[in-house]
């Protein structure tokens, strides 16, 4: 596509979308400023590649994956089959699982199925409506997950709330809330003393835009809020959007853009009415 034709199309899309198209422009220059602060200060400019098997040294892999809605805000069925493989290495069912962010609760109602205990730290209702959340938003909050009898929900921002007040510690930990910078290295920072042992696994959502290109805010964030140490053990994983933190020495990547074709997934689809318990 030609120069003149690209300025064109931009220029139409700020005359008929200008709030969108700000909103676009201010995100892409502040990834670019992310994007040079991560280069410049940690001499970086995205974490290793894994594939999903190679993560858990298999031929194959098979999960079911429940309660998705293909809606707004939900995590990839990718995502969501990562966290179960992950929930599902301890042992017997006894893997103790910590969620920040939740919202429809499709994730940690998947995780639960595989653990002996989930715990939601999570907005609540009111908490939504007073940060300017619509009715509508607040109301889906929780509709797959209330009623799980393993998980247990503790409404309260991340950014304000006494971590240490859970004196717990998880085999697998998912930060999936507000993804601005400051809050993703104050989630890091607080839950990753929080890690079980050795074993344990920590994953962040929304690493990716897509599934292959880095989300520089959330990158330098996670950074940030982890030790110097721990850098060397983050990866992305291939074909979803999360990073992780783990202790497993693998084998990684640096694929460009667009990647070529490594794994492949089949997908059975059976669509049926919800009903709320």
């Amino acid at each position: 596509m030609s120069k003149i034709k690209k300025i064109l199309i931009a220029l139409t899309k700020l005359i008929t979308q200008p709030k969108t198209s700000l909103l676009t422009l201010l995100a892409h220059t502040q990834d670019g400023d992310y994007k040079r602060y991560i280069n410049q200060k940690y001499n970086i400019d995205r974490l290793p590649t894994v594939s999903i098997l190679d993560l858990f040294d298999a031929q194959e892999l098979t999960q079911t994956i429940s309660n998705y809605t293909y809606l707004e805000g939900a995590s990839l069925p990718t995502d969501l089959l990562l966290l179960k493989l992950l929930a599902q290495q301890t042992p017997n069912k006894q893997c103790n699982f910590l969620e920040i962010g939740s919202w429809r609760g499709e994730s940690i109602a998947n995780v639960a199925q595989l653990a002996r205990q989930c715990t939601a730290l999570t907005l609540s209702k009111t908490q939504m409506l007073d940060m300017g959340f619509g009715s509508d938003f607040a109301q889906a909050h929780g509709v797959f997950s209330s009623h799980q009898t393993n998980i247990k929900t503790i409404y309260a921002n991340s950014l304000h709330f006494d971590f240490k007040t859970l004196n717990d510690t998880f085999d697998l930990i998912f930060i999936d809330g507000d993804h601005h910078h400051h809050a993703v290295k104050s989630d890091t920072k607080n839950v990753f003393p929080l890690l079980k042992n050795e074993a344990s696994t920590l994953v962040w959502h929304d690493y990716t835009h897509g599934t292959e290109q880095p989300r520089y805010a959330v990158l330098a964030a996670i950074l940030d809020g982890l030790p110097i140490s721990a850098h060397i053990n983050l990866y992305h994983i291939a074909n979803t959007m999360c990073c992780i933190y783990t202790t497993k020495n693998l084998k990684k990547s640096y694929p460009n853009f667009p990647s070529n074709v490594e794994t492949v997934f089949e997908i059975t689809l059976k669509a049926k009415r919800f009903s709320k318990l």
